[in-house]
């Protein structure tokens, strides 16, 4: 079960330092090292589009998915 349902634009904020709303967004990503979130499938669509210039890339792993930083090495 999951606690978190998050959509891009929250994720977005991450990333993007002039969002509004980058403080709750930061507060949310803190959460997530004791929360558990699901994100819809269009979610990896909207964040990876190539407008947004990210250092993020999906990761399929079996039927899950991570976002990962490629900068930060490889997670587990």
């Amino acid at each position: 079960m999951s606690d978190l349902v998050l959509d891009a634009s929250l994720a977005l904020q991450w990333f993007l330092e002039d969002e509004t709303g980058r403080q709750y967004g930061l507060s949310v990503l803190a959460s997530l090292s004791t929360k558990r979130a699901v994100v819809p499938i269009l979610w990896f669509y909207e964040v990876q589009r190539p407008s947004h210039g990210l250092p993020a890339q999906a990761d399929h792993i079996g039927s899950n998915r991570r976002i990962s930083d490629p900068t930060k090495g490889p997670s587990h």
